[in-house]
């Protein structure tokens, strides 16, 4: 578990920090269907545009956000998995790291700014149009609501009260998936 949570951070600490402007072997996927293979300085959630490259060498195009759908990024050993995904109760998208792949995904992203170091999740289903925030002030009323259709996983999560989202979503929707 420790690993997995090691891996955690060093992804989304990859994802949220681009000072350095390095590109990073990356695949594009666009909502077109086309898919690009080439190079990226690593976006933030916000990112407006995404600075590609076909080589590392190569010159820098900016392609706009809206246009790509899914971006795969290769860091050392770990490929990362990015989604451009809409969100309930606003009317943009953010570029979101994918940390749980099922029927229920789990995504993230850590705050800049002020809120530095704060890292936000959202769930979706592969069904659903936008993510779901779970806010960390009514983590277990927003997943009880999100979770209703398991009963043993909504008594779950209502008995335990020294729950928090980030030590416990990743898990609760893994069993979710298993099932």
């Amino acid at each position: 578990m420790i690993k997995f949570y090691s891996f955690l951070f060093a992804a989304l600490l990859l994802f949220t920090i681009s000072a350095n402007a390095q590109l990073y072997p990356a695949s594009l996927e666009f909502f077109n269907g086309e898919i690009k293979q080439g190079y990226i300085e690593m976006p933030t959630p916000t990112s407006k545009k995404i600075e590609y490259s076909t080589s590392p060498d190569g010159p820098v195009i900016k392609i706009k956000t809206e246009l790509v759908s899914a971006i795969t990024v290769k860091k050392g050993e770990a490929l990362i998995e990015i989604d451009n995904i809409q969100t309930y109760g606003t009317n943009y998208s953010l570029l979101m790291a994918k940390l749980v792949k099922g029927k229920v995904n789990v995504y993230a992203f850590e705050r800049t700014g002020q809120l530095a170091g704060l890292v936000i999740y959202h769930v979706k289903r592969a069904n659903e149009e936008k993510a779901t925030r779970f806010r960390s002030l009514k983590y277990k009323e927003d997943m009880i609501k999100y979770f209703e259709d398991d009963p043993v996983l909504v008594k779950y999560i209502q008995e335990n009260s020294a729950m928090t989202v980030a030590t416990e979503l990743l898990d609760i929707v893994r069993t979710y998936n298993s099932r």
